[in-house]
């Protein structure tokens, strides 16, 4: 799948493929974090955007004087790229919300997903059928391949039905059209979760929050008698200064005592990764009824420390280690922003192995970064991931893992930095802010010039300390 976008932030444009791990690393202020606020927002809200609503004519007209109703499945196809496109410049127009921008900063950007694959709906049949006080009034069908999709309205007796009433029609497009959202989008379309790089201060924005519910009730209880308040317009004054991923982050920690006697998929099926992470953090979360989240380490005698009384390091990996154990499967994309955050460069190396493991077990990776640790650790993964002896042998020495390595296929990296930049009317490439696509290979790993540059600088820096007496000495 490709995104693109222009006009996003600091960034003019830009593109990015994303593979089962995506990164991106660049200089603060570079617009990192809205590219990653975005992907986030478009896969958690696209539900709201997607609509087959240029189906919907023919399909109540149908229905009406048939009864029944079907489109081939290159048709289907047609109007799922047409949906896509609808979609992707509602939420265009929506973004500065995510990102808790003004209007007016973000009139000309454009988000763009691209690239889907929407073929793939034809190899997976399907029969839905809704029903009504305990009646089943709508079937739509799909035998897969070249087949139609079908539409019919039943009668009692399980035949189709000739005579109905307009609302029982309009119930029927509404149905069909979650069914085609859920079996042509959602398979495409990751399930998403984001770890945003204020993620340490939850705990604070915990308590904010909860003030700003108050107020929320207190404009409530001041609206004129008779007059209904406006709860979207009361909720958006009040939260308006956090972009949602946060609050989304702020909401997810809130919750965790309501879910967490869940297990995900992923700590079912590879409980050893949960034990990878426990050694990160040196320890484990626990949730204790009347104390909410509290962290016990490994080695405390059985101490328990609040969030406030815990490191950093502890409180910006809790949203992520609750997702791990209470929510994660194969499938999902996880966003982290920075997830070298608060972390010791052992500890980083440690996520950088952990992430790795995730990605082969089938849950995609997005980050960004600056972490040259983190980078290095990656290619190191990479590099290891060959097939002559020596590797092996480093691998047994060093004590890494067959789990833990990765190919430059899986990987797709990018640099935000000036660069060529080209997009809609524009008839000449300009050098602006952009996402740079950064080498990767098998041998020697990933190619992060913004890294090497400073390592190169300090290093020049120093040896001029050390020895550069004895050079004017002679």
């Amino acid at each position: 799948m490709k995104i693109t976008f222009q006009d996003l932030g600091a960034l003019a444009c830009g593109e990015l493929q994303l593979k089962p791990f995506t990164i991106i690393a660049g200089a603060n202020n570079s617009g990192k974090t809205y590219v990653s606020y975005s992907i986030w927002g478009f896969l958690h809200l696209w539900g709201g955007f997607v609509s087959f609503s240029s189906l919907q004519h023919d399909m109540l007209s149908g229905l009406l004087q048939k009864g029944e109703w079907e489109i081939s499945s290159e048709k289907l196809v047609k109007h799922a790229r047409q949906a896509l496109v609808n979609a992707c410049g509602i939420y265009s127009k929506s973004i500065h919300r995510v990102l808790a921008g003004t209007e007016k900063h973000f009139e000309k950007t454009k988000f763009t997903v691209e690239e889907m694959d929407f073929e793939s709906f034809k190899d997976k049949p399907f029969e839905r059928t809704a029903s009504r006080a305990k009646k089943s009034i709508i079937r739509v069908s799909y035998e897969g391949g070249d087949a139609s999709v079908k539409v019919s309205l039943l009668s009692d007796d399980g035949g189709k039905e000739e005579n109905v009433s307009s609302d029982i029609v309009a119930m029927a497009f509404s149905f069909v059209n979650e069914v085609l959202k859920e079996h042509i989008f959602a398979s495409q379309l990751p399930e998403v979760f984001i770890a945003s790089a204020e993620r340490t201060g939850a705990t604070i924005f915990q308590k904010e929050l909860d003030l700003h519910r108050n107020r929320l009730l207190d404009e409530i209880g001041n609206t004129s008698a008779g007059k209904s308040p406006d709860l979207f317009q009361l909720a958006h004054k009040i939260s308006k200064d956090y972009a949602w991923p946060v609050k989304s982050n702020i909401d997810f920690i809130r919750g965790i005592e309501s879910f967490s006697k869940e297990t995900s998929v992923l700590a079912e099926q590879y409980s050893d990764i949960l034990k990878d992470f426990h050694d990160i953090i040196g320890g484990e979360y626990k949730m204790l009824k009347n104390e909410g989240t509290v962290f016990v380490p490994s080695k405390g005698n059985r101490i328990k420390l609040t969030m406030g009384e815990s490191s950093s390091a502890v409180r910006s990996l809790l949203n992520i280690g609750a997702y791990l154990r209470h929510k994660a499967k194969p499938g999902d994309l996880l966003i982290i922003d920075e997830p070298e955050l608060n972390l010791h460069p052992a500890n980083q190396r440690k996520v950088a192995r952990l992430l790795a493991r995730l990605v082969n077990v089938g849950v995609k990776i997005f980050i960004t970064t600056h972490s040259d640790y983190l980078i290095k650790e990656l290619n190191t993964l990479i590099m290891l991931s060959g097939e002559s002896p020596h590797l092996k042998k480093i691998m047994k020495d060093e004590g890494y893992k067959q789990s833990e390595l990765l190919t430059a296929e899986q990987m797709s990296v990018y640099l935000a930095k000036s660069g060529p930049c080209k997009y809609g009317d524009m008839k000449k490439t300009k050098t602006d802010m952009t996402l740079v696509p950064a080498k990767v290979d098998n041998e020697q790993g990933i190619w992060v010039e913004s890294f090497d540059n400073e390592i190169e600088d300090m290093d020049r820096i120093q040896s001029a300390i050390l020895y550069g007496a004895s050079e004017d000495e002679s």
